[in-house]
């Protein structure tokens, strides 16, 4: 386990490694950090600017909550 008594993605990958082969795929992308508060954020606002359904509606309520015009 790591910090805190976590287990961490790492620990996993390497508790896995000693039972099946593990495989990668390396994407083209951005990545965020969802298990801190800030990157699910980040990941959240990415999300809805990029939904077609939401988008505009999204893009609005910003720029009236931020005062933008």
């Amino acid at each position: 386990p790591g910090a805190g008594g976590e287990l961490q993605l790492t620990d996993a990958i390497q508790s896995l490694l000693a039972e099946e082969q593990i495989l990668a795929y390396r994407y083209r992308g951005q990545r965020f950090d969802c298990g801190s508060k800030f990157g699910y954020l980040q990941a959240t606002v990415e999300f809805a600017l990029r939904h077609p359904e939401v988008r505009a509606d999204f893009e609005a309520y910003l720029h009236d909550r931020l005062g933008l015009s």
